[in-house]
């Protein structure tokens, strides 16, 4: 039996912005197994961006976090807004591959109608919506 290696793992982790009472993690312990891709859904102001700013060290917290991964910019740039979804993820993928496409779109509810729309003209959620996609690639 092989050992499960850890990619984040955090320990006890406190964490409040300055001038606040409330902290937004309060002794919090949890790790991720490397082979897991992993996003971050919840209402806003839940704390999903101040744990990635946690994870890049550019806040100051107590507790432990360790991590043997890379992490990529969220969101990617978009060069050329004017592009539909659909062509923004032929860039990334081959032909054979387009299916796994429609695969995730449908894990995570997304209608298949917005990667037929020009990027600029989704609404910032729909942009986020298919730049999540296009981190699963």
């Amino acid at each position: 039996m092989s050992a499960i290696k850890i990619a984040i793992k955090i320990e006890n982790l406190t964490f409040s912005y300055y001038g606040y009472v409330k902290p937004i993690f309060e002794n919090v312990s949890f790790s991720f197994d490397i082979n897991w891709k992993i996003g971050l859904i919840g209402r806003n102001g839940i704390g999903k961006s101040t744990l990635f700013k946690l994870l890049l060290n550019q806040e100051v917290y107590q507790g432990k976090i360790s991590k043997d991964v890379e992490f990529i910019k969220f969101p990617p740039n978009i060069i050329d807004t004017s592009k539909l979804g659909i062509e923004l993820y032929k860039e990334l993928i081959s032909d054979e591959e387009e299916w796994k496409l429609f695969r995730e779109l449908n894990l995570i509810n997304i209608d298949e109608s917005l990667i037929y729309r020009e990027f600029e003209t989704l609404s910032k959620g729909e942009q986020t919506k298919i730049h999540m996609i296009m981190i699963a690639f």
